[in-house]
């Protein structure tokens, strides 16, 4: 059985009302950029992938159109 994207992460989530608004949401998720600061220079980079995998993984396939394995 495959389960659509959005189920999957609303599932995953819970409760969107504990998160304060959207930029929580993503930075639980893992879907926020790297973010490194030191004096003058700034370095960002690729996301962090410090949340969940199953919402990242339904983000990029509902994203890029690509079918879920299996």
């Amino acid at each position: 059985m495959v389960v659509p994207p959005a189920h999957s992460s609303a599932a995953e989530i819970g409760e969107v009302d504990r998160f304060g608004g959207p930029a929580q949401l993503a930075s639980w998720a893992g879907l926020t950029p790297r973010h490194r600061e030191s004096d003058l220079v700034v370095h960002r980079g690729q996301i962090t992938k410090q949340g969940s995998t199953l919402v990242r993984r339904s983000r990029r396939r509902t994203a890029f159109g690509t079918p879920p394995a299996g």
